[in-house]
Parts: C-alpha cells; sequence; structure tokens
C-alpha cells in the first residue's frame, strides 16, 4: 500500500473519488487512438496531485525502479531499459460489455495495469473481464500457432509487461463497473 493509507479499503475507494472527479474524464474519445470500448476514460491522471493518485504514482514508480530484470544489452525488451523515464496513466472505467479492444502501446518501454475495482462475481465462472495478452488487434490476422494468455484480474493486482505484447479484454456482462488504470514507462531524452 502506498504511504498515507492504512489498506486497500482505505484506498482504492479514495482513488475511485478522485478518478470520477478527474477533469478530464470523458464518456467521448476518439476510438481511433484509444482501444476502451463501453464505459469512461480519464487521460493525464498524473497531471493533478491528488492524494490518493500522487500515491497510487509513487507505488507503481517504486514497483518499476525495483522490478529485478536481467541485465542482457542484445535483448528487445531488456536490453532497452530506459535510464530515465515518464509515466503516463489513464483509467478506464468499463461498464456491461465494455473491454479493450486488441491493442499495443507503440511509444512505451513497459506498460501495466492496476485494478482498482471489479464487478461482483467478475471471472468466476469464465473469463469474461479477464486481461488476454497475443491475439493481434487491428485487423491483422491470427496464426495458428499464436499462443494466448489470460489474466484474470483482482482488486489490487497490477500486471506488467512489455509494451510490444498484443494485449485487450474480453468483454463482460452483469451489473457494476471494471475499473483499471493503466500507465506506460516512456523513455526520457
Amino acid at each position: 500500500m502506498p504511504s498515507g493509507f492504512a489498506d486497500r479499503a482505505a484506498f482504492h475507494p479514495a482513488l475511485v473519488a478522485e478518478v470520477r472527479a478527474h477533469r478530464t474524464l470523458t464518456e467521448t474519445w476518439d476510438h481511433k487512438r484509444r482501444a476502451a470500448r463501453g464505459g469512461w476514460l480519464a487521460t493525464d491522471l498524473f497531471v493533478d496531485a491528488t492524494p490518493a493518485l500522487a500515491a497510487f504514482e509513487a507505488m507503481i514508480r517504486r514497483a518499476i525502479d525495483t522490478l529485478p530484470l536481467a541485465e542482457d544489452p542484445a535483448h528487445p525488451f531488456l536490453g532497452a531499459r530506459p535510464r530515465a523515464y515518464t509515466l503516463d496513466a489513464w483509467c478506464n472505467i468499463l461498464v456491461a460489455e465494455g473491454h479493450q479492444a486488441e491493442h499495443i502501446h507503440n511509444l512505451g518501454w513497459l506498460s501495466g495495469v492496476y485494478y482498482v475495482s471489479l464487478p461482483p462475481g467478475l471471472g468466476e465462472a469464465g473469463e469474461a473481464g479477464w486481461l488476454e495478452f497475443g491475439r493481434p488487434g487491428y485487423g491483422l490476422p491470427e496464426t495458428p500457432a499464436m499462443a494466448i494468455h489470460r489474466v484474470r484480474p483482482r482488486e489490487g493486482l497490477v500486471v506488467l509487461f512489455p509494451s510490444y505484447l498484443w494485449h485487450g479484454t474480453i468483454p463482460f456482462a452483469g451489473a457494476g463497473q471494471r475499473i483499471s488504470i493503466a500507465f506506460d514507462v516512456h523513455p526520457k531524452g
């Protein structure tokens, strides 16, 4: 937990309240530039240093800065680890049938998602609402040899992955909202 918050029961409601009040929260966005389908979006979360969002940023930076990765200059991901970076974050609030279309983050080095709040029972009877890796988007064809990996979201879970991995989410049904904060590490300089 970030400093200033005793536990998730204190942190998550504060985080949700700040995102819902964020000046960029909108239900209207350009689907050619954003992968979210069905719900609301708030961008540039770290522009305003509200308490929970500032604590979230510090928590994520600690996770990134202490990420135990091997040194391998020849590896396309490990060898590209930036010495300095900027962090960009946005929130997706998805409703029933909402999802993230398959996409990549072409300007990032490392991407991630943090699950703040989930609809009751999400993922208990199947993989609806899960994060999926390996399925190409933008109308690119799938091949039989493609490996698909799925991750069940849980409140408080953070998932980090190379920005070049195809990822999206499986639509979910029912009441409630799936609230997550996504972020990218952009090499600086």
